[in-house]
């Protein structure tokens, strides 16, 4: 599992990039996180540590961050936005 700091995706750019984000989204924390989680997923930092890590560095709350990760993770797209693949990375249905 990669750390947050030593992952090579996760830069100063990046991390602004999601601050900007998380501005853009409004006022909704659910929608905030949910924006944040798909971003990283997309860009390539797709393990449960990293995610978190980018959270807790543009100011989410990690805990929150992590309950919306599990509960939006299954195999169903009609329900969860996100599956697990192998290797415990996450990936957008």
């Amino acid at each position: 599992m990669t750390e947050v700091s030593t992952h090579p995706l996760i830069t100063s750019r990046f991390l602004d990039d999601m601050r900007e984000l998380i501005q853009n989204s409004g006022n909704n924390q659910n929608e905030q996180v949910q924006n944040l989680i798909t971003a990283c997923i997309e860009e390539g930092i797709d393990e449960f540590r990293p995610i978190l890590g980018v959270a807790s560095k543009v100011g989410l709350k990690t805990d929150y961050v992590a309950m919306v990760l599990k509960t939006g993770t299954g195999n169903y797209p009609e329900r969860h936005t996100w599956r697990l693949t192998g290797g415990g990375r996450y990936a957008i249905h």
